[in-house]
């Protein structure tokens, strides 16, 4: 059971809304992540500090991952579209060094202001942000580069319908 119904033994039609002051996620552990407002690449630092709001996650889409580290952002573009990742969409990102990431990996992106997914790949202390949309161009750079900032490894996607 989720605990947003309780159930009244020997009643008949027992049901009733749990008390609508408790909150039944918090209680069962369920991450709740920061949704990151735009921030420019040059102050990643800043990343963290004006979240939009925030959002409760389905723990499986953490497995692995330190919630602490995992926040949310709204994708700026839709240079990911052909892999199912379009402008608007929020993706569920694991803050990660690119020392950490795997070629190929779908990661996040500050480009300027925008927070963009795009297939990683890397080598000799630069590396390439590739889209999946032809009509946009592959982003190279290297560490540090005040103009990007990468952020991390793309884990969950979550789409208004």
């Amino acid at each position: 059971t989720k605990g947003l119904i309780l159930r009244e033994p020997g009643a008949a039609r027992g049901i009733r809304i749990a008390d609508p002051e408790e909150d039944p996620l918090a209680e069962k552990r369920v991450p709740h992540l920061p949704i990151v407002s735009r921030t420019a690449s040059d102050e990643p630092n800043r990343l963290r500090l004006r979240p939009s709001g925030s959002m409760y996650v389905d723990p499986a889409m953490l497995s692995g991952y330190d919630p602490d580290l995992c926040l949310i952002g709204r994708v700026s573009d839709d240079g990911f579209s052909e892999n199912g990742i379009w402008r608007g969409d929020f993706v569920v990102v694991a803050e990660l060094p690119a020392h950490r990431l795997m070629d190929d990996d779908t990661v996040a992106a500050l480009v300027g202001e925008s927070f963009l997914a795009r297939r990683f790949t890397y080598g000799l202390s630069r590396y390439a942000l590739h889209p999946a949309h032809r009509s946009y161009e592959t982003i190279n750079t290297r560490d540090n580069d005040p103009d990007c900032y990468l952020i991390g490894r793309v884990v969950g996607v979550i789409r208004r319908v």
